[in-house]
């Protein structure tokens, strides 16, 4: 996300970001939207769906760094694969 606002892109389908996106084209598309969930609710991007599947972007840069201990998704993901 932050290379493509650096080029000015602001909307983009997550689709898009797997195609053109080397970085995370091993990641997967359900694997990106845990990702984005997490960022979402740790307040580092903000996410507004403009069109189906299509969002606008907009990153929320910090002084300091998160902890992504704190993700309340994370800790349910984390969860639930240890008891599966």
């Amino acid at each position: 996300i932050r290379r493509r606002a650096r080029f000015g892109e602001e909307e983009f389908t997550v689709r898009e970001m797997l195609m053109r996106d080397e970085l995370v084209e091993d990641v997967g598309y359900v694997k990106l939207r845990i990702i984005l969930t997490v960022l979402l609710e740790l307040n580092l991007v903000g996410m507004n769906e403009v069109s189906e599947e299509r969002f606008a972007f907009k990153l929320h840069y910090q002084q300091k760094h998160t902890d992504l201990e704190k993700s309340a998704i994370l800790k349910k993901l984390r969860a639930s694969l240890r008891k599966g």
